[in-house]
């Protein structure tokens, strides 16, 4: 049973669910939902508010994921900044806004 629990919750934590809010901020920053996605799922957490997650990525893990080819060099400066909030279960991942500190 924890097996098959924990196969459940990779699998929902690597398909996260953007609300209308997370993709109409989205498109308002011009930021692929690709990228945002990468940050929900790959991205260091901090505690938010309401129980709610702050992602983003560092340097260390932006190289990491340039390294094994889940993002392009194009896509680095888009990430840098890029911060997303979260609301996590062990059903869903769903992002909640998007927050863009570089722009």
């Amino acid at each position: 049973m924890i097996m098959q629990n924990t196969q459940i919750f990779i699998q929902n934590r690597a398909n996260p669910i953007l609300t209308t809010h997370a993709k109409k901020r989205s498109q308002q920053r011009g930021v692929n939902e690709k990228l945002v996605k990468l940050v929900a799922v790959h991205g260091k957490s901090e505690h938010a508010y309401q129980g709610h997650l702050l992602r983003m990525l560092r340097k260390k893990e932006i190289q990491k994921l340039l390294h094994y080819g889940l993002i392009k060099p194009a896509d680095v400066d888009n990430l840098k900044g890029l911060q997303v909030i979260t609301n996590e279960n062990p059903e869903r991942v769903l992002v909640i806004t998007i927050l863009n500190r570089n722009n």
